[in-house]
């Protein structure tokens, strides 16, 4: 890599086609032939780069995101529930799949359950340790 290659705004385009193929920002930044550093520096030099970055990773994440779904009416069917998550967690980390928090104003409001189970006439049971003794 060369991190002589110097800004374009045509590059902003291109930038946004790779997203588009769910690439990540390193690997934008190699097929540009340049460095991660030197790609950040252009995004902020650049308003018009900087927004071409950020639509590349929008891109990219509904790129990933609709894998499964592709996945899953596809002829064959078969999903790796395992292997998606994984790989989720890995490019996106914890926000991929994110529980809700309860602070969160845009949040669904979690159902509260109350469940009440009748009386059988039979005692709790016991929990192992107290059952060694027996």
């Amino acid at each position: 890599m060369s991190d002589q290659v110097l800004y374009d705004a045509a590059l902003v385009e291109r930038v946004i086609f790779l997203g588009r193929e769910g690439r990540s920002r390193a690997e934008i930044a190699a097929e540009l032939k340049v460095s991660l550093e030197r790609l950040l520096a252009w995004a902020n030099d650049h308003a018009e780069f900087a927004e071409g970055l950020e639509l590349a990773a929008t891109e990219a994440r509904a790129w990933w995101d609709q894998l499964p779904r592709k996945a899953v009416v596809s002829k064959d069917g078969v999903f790796h529930a395992a292997i998606w998550s994984r790989t989720m967690a890995q490019r996106f980390g914890s926000t991929a799949h994110r529980t809700p928090d309860a602070t969160d104003p845009e949040a669904p409001p979690r159902p509260r359950v109350r469940i009440e189970i009748p009386y059988n006439g039979r005692d709790a049971r016991r929990r192992g340790s107290e059952r060694a003794g027996d």
